[in-house]
């Protein structure tokens, strides 16, 4: 079953992802959820709203999978069912939904989300706005997040001649798909292969519960706090182009397996060879991502950083020096 889903950025200029911020059309309802109902015409769903005068709108997959996730319903399962049983589902998780009104979201006359009223919105726009101050370089975007990629702002050297730049990725969802969250990302400038790194844990917020301009707060303090991370990821870079991979390599293909397929992971595995340094591996799986679409290439470029940066090495280096203050003071 295919469902609508709106424009879709890779990695564009950020005016080109600005414009289509200004000029879109966005209606919200603060409704119950007994005046929505799911609706079909044998080919696609169209959300049903009812508030004072009743409107369809076609439903895209943002709306559809967000509901069920709501539920944890197994998306996959999706294919398996008819139109009529998905309408059946969802009609039923909206009238189970607790809590009083939700808020609905309809872009450029489509159903594009769902979420509580207590869901948090830190727009698109905002956070480009405070990722300029350090300069984006990039943005991917669809509807069910947005990445943002800073200048570089780092360089070092893991092998002579083989210099990476080191900036930020900032990640945001309109739709409640991703939390609020900035992480480090590394360019291999040779081949263009990037990586997404950790900075330290309890780095991300989700989009509920919080009093007004604390998700702001929280962006911009990530942002300021990881000029100094970005020197400890340099470093554990220069390392990881002499560390073994060996010990990671069975965790690695079992997380790579549920995004590309045993076979293209086994053949991946098969052309690194043998004992490859967790820098060489780490290469392979980030060249293999930058044909896959933004959800599944931040996927795998999340396990390219913790090759090169694993994440209990930053946390470990974060509690030293913490330590190491506490000590001096």
């Amino acid at each position: 079953m295919e469902y609508r889903k709106g424009p879709e950025f890779s990695q564009a200029d950020i005016r080109e992802v600005r414009d289509f911020l200004a000029g879109r059309r966005l209606k919200k309802y603060v409704l119950p959820p007994e005046r929505l109902h799911v609706v079909n015409d044998g080919r696609e769903h169209f959300l049903r709203i009812s508030n004072g005068k009743t409107g369809e709108y076609p439903v895209r997959g943002s709306f559809l999978f967000k509901l069920l996730k709501w539920y944890a319903f197994p998306s996959r399962q999706i294919d398996r069912l008819s139109i009529d049983t998905v309408t059946s589902v969802l009609n039923d998780y909206l009238l189970a939904i607790p809590g009083g009104d939700v808020n609905v979201t309809v872009e450029d006359g489509e159903a594009l989300s769902l979420t509580s009223r207590r869901y948090n919105e830190l727009s698109d726009t905002e956070v480009l706005d405070c990722a300029e101050r350090v300069g984006v370089a990039s943005v991917s975007r669809n509807d069910y997040f947005m990445r943002v990629y800073s200048d570089t702002a780092y360089e070092v050297q893991p092998v002579p001649g083989d210099v990476c730049g080191i900036g930020y990725n900032v990640f945001n969802s309109e739709t409640g798909f991703r939390s609020l969250s900035v992480r480090l990302f590394i360019r291999r400038y040779v081949c263009s292969n990037g990586a997404v790194v950790g900075m330290a844990s309890g780095g991300e917020r989700v989009h509920y519960g919080h009093p007004d301009m604390e998700l702001r707060k929280f962006l911009e303090e990530q942002m300021r706090s990881g000029e100094e991370a970005m020197e400890d990821v340099g470093r554990l870079l220069v390392e990881s182009a002499h560390r073994a991979s060996g010990p990671m390599v069975e965790q690695v293909s079992a997380r790579l397996r549920a995004i590309i397929g045993k076979k293209r992971t086994d053949g991946l595995l098969d052309e690194i060879g043998e004992d490859p340094t967790a820098y060489d591996l780490a290469n392979s799986i980030t060249s293999l991502a930058q044909g896959l679409d933004l959800r599944r290439r931040l996927q795998a470029e999340a396990i390219g950083g913790e090759l090169l940066a694993p994440q209990e090495a930053l946390d470990a280096r974060t509690s030293e020096k913490f330590e190491h203050t506490l000590t001096e003071g």
